[in-house]
């Protein structure tokens, strides 16, 4: 079974691939496709973190923590000129959970406290990087709390991850590909919610909003996906890589005529019974010919 080291794969090797198969090469091997469902893993992982780190924050918070402190390596305070907006500043880089991370997550409050039903924040970047990477886009979260359980809306709006590529332009400018999310969650707390102080116990799982759709394109669009959770991601803090367990369904397309493509269906299990590992494994179909490719194993940096 192969493994792939996920963090040496970025959206420049991906394009590489992608360029590799509109020539007419990888399309039978489902590489080029296992590298679209890496970049949506990614992008995942990226909104799954952004929205740890704000999370952890507003608990100190809520915790009745001393502002300024320090939270997943950055600094946490409030912005002199507006009460109920929040600033973790990584600087020009730290290091949290072993992504380098440079820049300001900006966290808007509406309400008096986060963990309070019908409270929400906004999750804003001021020039935010992972690994290099600018990233823009916004989260919004709500809390929808009932009187038993911790629950949190997630709306992912135009999240963007952004790479240039070695390719140029007639101006001889950088390539830049980008990859858009789109997406709306539901998180609900299994463990670990009433623990303010302690953010190690905390577990949720993570399920579509009733009615909503998550999207995604590639390229400036040359590349699109539909996706579907079909089992609940899991989370558990006392993970290093914090999915544990959890199934996506995503369908892929394209406006380039021909295709590229020989699959246009991605089965990602994030397998249950590894336990605390950093491995997925992607199934690969194409639904009008029925040819199949299964168990390609891949790795991602963590939710």
């Amino acid at each position: 079974m192969r493994k792939l080291n996920y963090k040496l794969l970025g959206l420049a090797a991906i394009a590489v691939a992608f360029t590799a198969c509109e020539e007419g090469d990888l399309t039978a091997s489902g590489d080029v496709e296992a590298a679209m469902g890496e970049l949506y893993v990614s992008a995942e992982g990226t909104a799954s973190r952004m929205f740890k780190h704000a999370d952890e924050a507003m608990r100190k918070l809520d915790n009745g923590d001393a502002l300024p402190y320090t939270i997943n390596e950055g600094t946490f305070d409030v912005d002199p000129n507006n009460a109920n907006r929040y600033i973790l500043d990584y600087g020009v880089g730290k290091t949290p959970g072993g992504v380098l991370t440079e820049g300001k997550l900006i966290v808007e409050r509406t309400g008096t406290n986060y963990l309070t039903a019908g409270s929400s924040v906004l999750i804003g970047f001021d020039e935010y990087k992972e690994d290099g990477q600018p990233i823009t886009g916004s989260i919004d979260v709500n809390n929808v709390s009932d009187a038993s359980t911790t629950i949190f809306d997630l709306d992912v709006t135009n999240l963007t991850l952004m790479e240039e590529t070695s390719e140029t332009d007639g101006d001889g400018n950088a390539i830049v590909n980008d990859f858009v999310l789109n997406t709306a969650k539901t998180l609900t707390w299994t463990d670990g919610s009433a623990t303010l102080a302690d953010i190690t116990d905390d577990k949720y799982t993570i399920s579509d909003q009733a009615g909503s759709s998550t999207t995604a394109a590639y390229k400036n669009g040359d590349y699109n996906f539909n996706v579907s959770i079909m089992s609940p991601l899991k989370i558990a803090n006392d993970c290093d890589y914090r999915l544990t367990e959890g199934v996506i369904d995503l369908v892929i397309s394209t406006d380039i005529d021909p295709s590229p493509l020989t699959f246009t269906n991605a089965n990602i299990d994030f397998i249950g019974d590894d336990g605390c590992d950093k491995f997925f494994t992607i199934d690969l179909e194409n639904t009008d010919t029925g040819t199949k490719i299964t168990d390609l194993t891949r790795q991602f940096g963590g939710f």
